[in-house]
């Protein structure tokens, strides 16, 4: 199954009230996937899944912002997706 970094944004925000410890296991997970991001990598993902305060931005939108065609953001995208494989794959 390949990598979608939305599934992964909505699995972690959901909640867990029998877990209440589980929140920040997600915040730290996330955290160590984002890190290994350089900064525009790193807008770019938490736009796209709506982490850390973003609403869901679309490739579009995200493109209008940078001033960047929308096939560069999605290049940005899968590149980032692939660092972050990298590094959970690595950490196993």
């Amino acid at each position: 199954m390949p990598f979608d970094i939305e599934d992964l944004a909505a699995a972690l925000s959901e909640e867990d009230p029998d877990d209440p410890d589980l929140a920040s296991e997600k915040e730290a997970l996330v955290e160590r996937c984002l890190s290994v991001l350089n900064p525009r990598e790193r807008d770019i993902m938490e736009k796209i899944a709506g982490l850390n305060g973003n609403y869901v931005h679309s490739l579009s939108e995200i493109a209008r912002e940078q001033n960047i065609s929308r096939q560069r953001i999605f290049i940005i995208k899968e590149r980032a997706k692939k660092k972050i494989l990298k590094s959970v794959s690595l950490d196993k």
